[in-house]
């Protein structure tokens, strides 16, 4: 793969259109995060986001939904758009080779079928590369949603971040999209197409999950791990309605020492009704 990799990234033909990316999308004044007290394989965790200003991306095979980041790769009939593309493949891949050798082997490859199996092999490949190397970091509209504070704040015993888009990085975020069917992309196309924002692959989900009203900043080829965020953009914290209290107070603390400090909320279950009120709290 590491040729196919930089075949990406330079010296690509231009005669391919682009991929469908969802780039035309403008996200809220404001985006939550929820999260859990403690990540699990890392306790300083939650102490880096407030100390050191860090978000980790995660690779979406490690997500809880198995399909996330999923595409269906295929590759084209044509015989004549195959023949091109490998043409231009091989000529970047062997430079030291003669174009017109390079060209005959491929001619009789296409003309046999014998590159197709090929093909769907790296199609297969491609999906998984993708869900392990492309750098994701999840958000949402909605502070109040019981579900999400059950499933990503630890069973209401977690916090949830808020984080203004008036800025560089946040103002990245994208909607995801809920439907029914895999985005679908050539293999071609994927190889050819001009590097853009966030393909359109990371933010399409399940309409399973549409509860979610999800927003996503993301990397599609690296970028894994903690990245650091503006100071003023986190700009308020709500504490879970089960957080200990020991470990509201040490949030409290870490935010009060912020240079930017948020504004503390707590989330507290509705007397009448299956819900949360976001309450605003003094340090």
């Amino acid at each position: 793969m590491k040729e196919q990799s930089q075949f990406n990234k330079s010296n690509t033909p231009k005669h391919r259109i682009d991929p469908l990316l969802n780039d035309n999308t403008t996200p809220p004044p404001i985006l939550f995060r929820y999260c859990k007290y403690f990540a699990p394989d890392n306790v300083e965790w939650t102490k880096r986001i407030f100390v050191d200003n860090e978000i980790y991306f995660a690779a979406p095979i490690d997500f809880n939904d198995p399909f996330d980041s999923k595409i269906r790769h295929f590759y084209p009939d044509s015989e004549a758009e195959r023949e091109a593309f490998l043409k231009e493949w091989a000529h970047y891949s062997f430079p030291n080779c003669p174009h017109e050798i390079l060209d005959h082997q491929v001619r009789d490859k296409v003309r046999e079928g014998k590159d197709i199996s090929d093909m769907e092999q790296l199609c297969d490949h491609l999906t998984c590369y993708m869900q392990k190397q492309s750098a994701v970091f999840c958000m949402t509209e909605t502070n109040d949603n019981i579900l999400m504070w059950a499933h990503y704040a630890d069973q209401h015993t977690g916090f949830c971040l808020e984080f203004s888009t008036d800025n560089p990085l946040f103002s990245r975020a994208r909607q995801v999209i809920y439907t029914r069917y895999l985005p679908k992309q050539s293999v071609i196309e994927f190889f050819t197409a001009k590097e853009r924002p966030l393909p359109l692959y990371l933010v399409t989900k399940a309409e399973d999950w549409a509860h979610e009203k999800e927003w996503r900043l993301g990397d599609p080829g690296s970028g894994l791990g903690p990245q650091e965020y503006p100071s003023e953009a986190l700009t308020g914290v709500i504490l879970g309605c089960r957080m200990d209290e020991k470990n509201r107070k040490q949030i409290q603390d870490w935010c009060q020492e912020r240079e930017h400090p948020p504004k503390l909320f707590e989330a507290k279950e509705n007397k009448t009704e299956y819900g949360l009120d976001i309450i605003p709290i003094s340090y």
